[in-house]
């Protein structure tokens, strides 16, 4: 599933943790860790996918990418904008959605 065969836990997720859907039909979409519930990661987009309503994703069909960000305001604006900045890096992640 993952080239790191990190083992991916509900616990390894730290707040504001940039990771990468591997499955399901939003595969390939990065998304920020803001919260927990039984089981689930509740992730963020800013776009489809907003603080008011995150999506639940099983831990297994995420890919942990190693950076934590934390957006200056909190807002759903804040949050697309540093998605963005990871996705035009040189050399980054240049998934779209």
């Amino acid at each position: 599933m993952t080239d790191n065969s990190e083992q991916i836990t509900v616990n390894s997720f730290a707040e504001y943790r940039l990771c990468r859907s591997l499955a399901g039909r939003d595969k390939g979409t990065l998304y920020l860790k803001v919260g927990e519930s039984p089981g689930r990661v509740l992730v963020v987009d800013g776009k489809y996918h907003k603080l008011a309503k995150p999506k639940a994703k099983n831990p297994k069909h995420l890919q942990l990418l190693g950076l934590e960000v934390e957006p200056v305001n909190g807002t759903d604006k804040e949050i697309r904008r540093k998605l963005l900045t990871f996705k035009a890096c040189k050399g980054g992640i240049t998934v779209e959605r």
